[in-house]
């Protein structure tokens, strides 16, 4: 419980088993990186990956991204809260 309050998202009491230790990874890892829509779009606050169309777009505007520039943007996943 102590965990819980010092700000760890989730802990397991042991023994556990390994099925759900995976699970709880998993969930986790859903949880910290937002994953895009079937049809290739993240949203992310103000800013639209669209991974199909190869197109990026923040508030109003499009960003002009080299080709290298798109695929770093689209790869690294956002971390939510941090600056």
């Amino acid at each position: 419980m102590i965990g819980l309050e010092l700000g760890a998202d989730d802990y397991v009491v042991k023994p556990f088993g390994l099925r759900e230790l995976v699970a709880r990874i998993r969930a986790v890892s859903r949880r910290a990186s937002p994953q895009p829509a079937p049809d290739g779009r993240l949203q992310v606050g103000e800013l639209l990956v669209d991974t199909r169309a190869r197109r990026a777009i923040l508030g109003e505007r499009e960003l002009q991204l080299t080709a290298k520039e798109f695929d770093l943007l689209a790869a690294l996943p956002p971390s939510r809260g941090r600056r």
